[in-house]
């Protein structure tokens, strides 16, 4: 397990007036612009930003997913019944410590943009050899301080999908959908939304018994247009506005190629699941042809059959007759019952020994992952932050190139994990260069809970990251379980 149906992510904007836009860039005076809403910044669980989002190679667990869907059905060693199930609660603090210009978009932005809040959700079930998961990203940020009339934006990015594994696990596909929407209000008024969804798609290759795993991912471009606009007027000059905002055509988050991989030391990475359901039916099965057998031989017995008469030539002729001695059911029922008791102690010895061997993997291990991500473009686009100051600053006119790697090890077994690692932040604009990112993270682990008695009990570790660049940085906490 690891941290409502709602989909809640917000961006409090502000000022009720246009922010001043700079000398250099045209203010926005026409609804000829799409806003691009790439997120250079690697925002998620500790284990994502602590590796610098180097996880579509790895592709585990709910928070793995908007890196590579086949996360959805990728199984972790632990995960060993048929049924599991995943919580995952982190939360991210971009800009807490020193001004941060999150849009990357030049000198001055760290005075517009302020307490920042990243608050991630997300549930996965496991059934099997098919997962399904949903995974909620929520963004809160204020831009401009004193505002008697804040524009409110709620910015929405969640993933649904589900995966199936192949080949015992082998192979791993996943496909679902990603949204991306943006919710304009004024005093508690709604202005205009925009919403939108599109595919996206995952393949994991996790050879069993290798070191190594490779992972791709495609996601394609999902572009929000206005499905409300009750706050929306249209000026003398034709142009679309709410709260004095000119209003962009569309919202785009572009479409992206995300290509990963990892590599272990010390400890096995891919292991095979084997499903115990499975397990325990074999084990039945055994008992139950045993108990067959030898009551075929007591019906060849009483029809004054041999080992080679006609039942023994033909095995199923006997089912419709059943043995009729009484001794010898009394005999047989006394010798079931102490085989059901044996075969109940070999499923219970069974499913002890696969906890064993998840158990007895070495702590001491070291995981190497980087990714590549390419980026799309957006035509006529303008970045966040140029549509909050309504100035004119393209952004996406090209594709981008994004390069992320990490580590991860216990140096403390069974109470410490630590990460490190790093990723080059594509710049989108022409006022942005390419940032590099230094990303740390660790997991502690803390007590055993049961959940007031309701689950079995389990570990809960407490996590906490941290992501520093040029006008940047934030800090992060988390919830979830120890493996």
């Amino acid at each position: 397990m690891r941290g409502s149906p709602a989909i809640v992510v917000a961006m409090v904007a502000a000022s009720a007036t246009p922010l001043a836009g700079s000398a250099r860039a045209q203010a926005l005076e026409r609804n000829d612009f799409v806003i691009d809403l790439f997120q250079g910044p690697v925002l998620g669980s500790s284990r994502i930003v602590g590796m610098g989002g180097a996880h579509a190679g790895i592709a585990e667990g709910i928070d793995g997913v908007p890196w590579n869907p086949a996360a959805n059905a990728s199984r972790a060693p632990w995960e060993l019944s048929w049924f599991e199930w995943e919580v995952s609660f982190s939360a991210l603090f971009p800009g807490a410590f020193v001004g941060d210009d999150f849009f990357n978009v030049g000198p001055g932005e760290a005075e517009r943009v302020a307490q920042f809040v990243f608050v991630s959700a997300g549930l996965r079930l496991q059934m099997d050899h098919v997962g399904i998961g949903a995974l909620l990203h929520d963004q809160l940020f204020v831009v401009g301080r004193e505002t008697p009339a804040p524009l409110e934006a709620l910015l929405v990015r969640a993933h649904v999908g589900l995966a199936h594994q192949l080949l015992d696990g082998q192979l791993v596909a996943g496909l679902g959908v990603r949204q991306a929407a943006l919710y304009l209000s004024s005093r508690g008024l709604g202005l205009v939304d925009f919403d939108g969804t599109a595919v996206e798609t995952g393949l994991l290759v996790r050879l069993e018994g290798s070191p190594w795993r490779l992972g791709v991912a495609a996601r394609s471009p999902v572009l929000s247009r206005a499905v409300r606009t009750d706050g929306v007027e249209r000026g003398p000059d034709g142009v679309l506005r709410a709260a004095g905002f000119v209003l962009p055509r569309a919202v785009r988050m572009p479409w992206e190629l995300q290509l990963g991989g990892a590599w272990q030391l010390g400890r096995p990475l891919n292991l095979r699941y084997d499903d115990p359901d499975e397990r325990e039916r074999r084990i039945r099965l055994e008992a139950a042809r045993a108990r067959w057998e030898r009551e075929r031989l007591q019906v060849d017995a009483e029809r004054g059959e041999g080992a080679g008469g006609a039942v023994a030539r033909d095995p199923y002729r006997w089912l419709p007759r059943r043995a009729r001695d009484e001794a010898w059911w009394a005999a047989e029922r006394a010798r079931r019952r102490d085989e059901e008791a044996l075969v109940e102690r070999r499923i219970e010895l069974d499913r002890w020994v696969a906890e064993q061997r998840v158990r007895r993997l070495a702590r001491r291990y070291l995981l190497v992952t980087a990714d590549v991500l390419l980026v799309g473009p957006t035509p006529d686009g303008v970045g966040i932050a140029s549509f909050l100051a309504q100035r004119r600053e393209p952004s996406g006119a090209a594709p981008s190139i994004g390069i992320r790697f990490g580590f991860e090890t216990e140096p403390v077994a069974q109470r410490l994990k630590v990460r490190a690692g790093g990723y080059l932040e594509p710049g989108r604009s022409a006022r942005s260069a390419a940032r590099l990112h230094a990303t740390v993270g660790c997991d502690v682990r803390l007590f055993s809970w049961d959940l007031f008695g309701l689950l079995e009990p389990f570990e809960l570790r407490a996590s906490v990251t941290g992501d520093v660049a040029h006008r940047y940085t934030d800090w992060g906490v988390g919830l979830g379980t120890w493996h």
